[in-house]
């Protein structure tokens, strides 16, 4: 029998820092906690694990297969033949970071898990580069905030543009201290999740909290009864 057909999707981004810097951003757990997952452990050599975790329910983790730094790592996941393979080189001054996420069955049950982290990755990079370029040293915050909807996706869209600024789907808070929001969309079923990442720098567990509180009843305003909250340092 032939092996099942799959599909990959590619995001890169030019990041103006070192390259050792971003291999460590993508290897090291401290750092990758800065930009990705609340929860990580890694094990950062060729044949080591690694785990993710957003809370319960949303782990993730496998082996990493190529550690060959500062240019390719390439983790595997458990289960099936997903893969992450992130490729880094020096170009015109900058380090160019590049991602070929792999392995994703063509068929229709895959087609959330394939768009969901297509439309994501560029969010995550685009934080990745914001903590290493603007926020060097300081302490990291990442806040997410969901709401589902049943509403028609039109009206969910109109809502959401509302959310940020002139109908943004991510913008840079300079009242606090820099941060960077996202709000994206996701089909759930029947109805769809309504996605916000915060993700702050510097700020007091004071101020954190004042940012989640607001944060959480302009989702609640827009969206009664259906929002819910996650964070981590």
């Amino acid at each position: 029998m032939s092996a099942p057909e799959t599909r990959q999707h590619e995001t890169v981004i030019e990041i103006p820092a070192p390259v050792e810097e971003v291999w460590k951003a993508i290897t090291e757990a401290s750092e990758i906690q800065r930009w990705f997952a609340p929860e990580v452990r890694t094990d950062a050599r060729e044949g080591g694990e690694y785990f993710l975790s957003w809370g319960p329910g949303m782990e993730g983790g496998g082996t990493i297969e190529i550690f060959d730094a500062p240019h390719h790592l390439r983790l595997v996941q458990k289960r099936g033949k997903i893969a992450q393979d992130y490729y880094i080189e020096a170009k015109g001054g900058v380090t160019v970071l590049r991602l070929v996420h792999s392995g994703f069955l063509t068929t229709a049950e895959w087609d959330n898990e394939y768009n969901g982290t297509k439309s994501g990755w560029p969010m995550y990079f685009r934080i990745l580069r914001h903590a290493i370029t603007r926020h060097r040293g300081e302490a990291a915050r990442n806040m997410d905030l969901y709401a589902m909807s049943d509403e028609a996706p039109e009206r969910i869209q109109e809502k959401v543009a509302a959310l940020g600024p002139d109908g943004a789907m991510w913008w840079i808070w300079p009242e606090k201290n820099d941060a960077i929001v996202h709000v994206a969309t996701m089909p759930m079923g029947p109805k769809t999740m309504v996605w916000m990442n915060i993700s702050t720098y510097g700020l007091s567990e004071e101020q954190a909290a004042g940012v989640r509180k607001e944060w959480s009843e302009k989702l609640d305003r827009a969206f009664p009864a259906a929002a819910s909250e996650t964070s981590h340092a």
